[in-house]
């Protein structure tokens, strides 16, 4: 898909998610930041464009299915599963020899390729366990 236009809101809305990259916020989350200006209606329309151009990531809250975003990590981070804590939100990168294995045993076992990009797996982090 095509970058859209850079407004002020979008490079706020970057800004911010680039500020705190290993976390994820809902919209609602980045509405009610004083470090963003922008509209309700323009931050759910700037997430979704930039989940459509790749530069963010989309995951479901566990708890109540909203969407969350992350910016993406690029290649890296296409490359391994992403652990979600369902209580505080955190993201962690399954970056090990763990993801390698699954992947090799689920095709071997079940002849299923993994697509580790959109694998998620939800639990709680050793924070909040």
């Amino acid at each position: 898909m095509q970058k859209g236009y850079n407004t002020r809101q979008k490079n706020e809305i970057l800004k911010f998610l680039k500020l705190h990259a290993g976390e994820s916020f809902s919209a609602r989350e980045l509405i009610d930041s004083s470090s963003i200006s922008a509209g309700e209606a323009t931050v759910y329309r700037t997430l979704n464009r930039l989940t459509c151009e790749g530069v963010l990531k989309k995951f479901a809250d566990s708890a109540t299915g909203a969407a969350r975003y992350q910016i993406d990590g690029g290649e890296d981070c296409r490359e391994h599963i992403h652990l979600i804590c369902s209580s505080c939100g955190k993201i962690i990168h399954l970056n090990c020899s763990f993801t390698h294995n699954i992947e090799q045993s689920l095709e071997r076992e079940q002849s299923f390729e993994l697509d580790c990009q959109n694998t998620v797996i939800y639990g709680k982090c050793r924070t909040c366990h």
